[in-house]
């Protein structure tokens, strides 16, 4: 927000005009033309000027006319399980992680110290909760081996 000085300007939502040292909001709209009169960014600009009232006036005609059509689409879906499943697919996904932390620690050993019987156990346990977690909205997909 800023005066005007030197000179009036057209206020482009009321088109009456600005006074000088009158407070003014200004803008810049950049635009382009293609040649089949449609228009697209950054090529020519406009410079626009508004009363206080009346930028605030379209900020909110602008706010409530999208209110009807603004959808929440930020961050993952909600899932469509009941809170009981919800809680028992995440226990699921908890012994994984610790299944698969087990077999981290295990492999990183030195070889002479490994105990293959315990990691091909471990893995017959992945497959056990794979089966299990599909009762519970399907397999994830960063389960699926190669």
């Amino acid at each position: 927000m800023s005066k005007i000085f030197g000179k009036s300007a057209t206020c482009a939502y009321c088109k009456k005009p600005i006074e000088t040292l009158d407070y003014v909001v200004r803008g810049k709209l950049w635009k382009k033309f293609t040649g089949t009169g449609e228009v697209e960014a950054r090529r020519w600009s406009i410079k626009l000027c508004w009363h206080v009232e009346c930028w605030v006036e379209q900020g909110r005609t602008a706010a409530d006319k999208a209110a009807g059509h603004r959808i929440e689409a930020r961050g993952r879906p909600k899932s469509k399980l009941v809170e009981k499943d919800q809680a028992e697919r995440l226990a699921i996904i908890r012994r994984r992680a610790s299944v698969i932390q087990r077999i981290r620690r295990e492999t990183e050993r030195p070889f002479e110290e490994q105990d293959f019987n315990k990691v091909v156990h471990l893995g017959g346990m992945l497959e056990k909760l794979a089966v299990e977690i599909k009762a519970y909205g399907g397999v994830p997909e960063s389960w699926m081996m190669e």
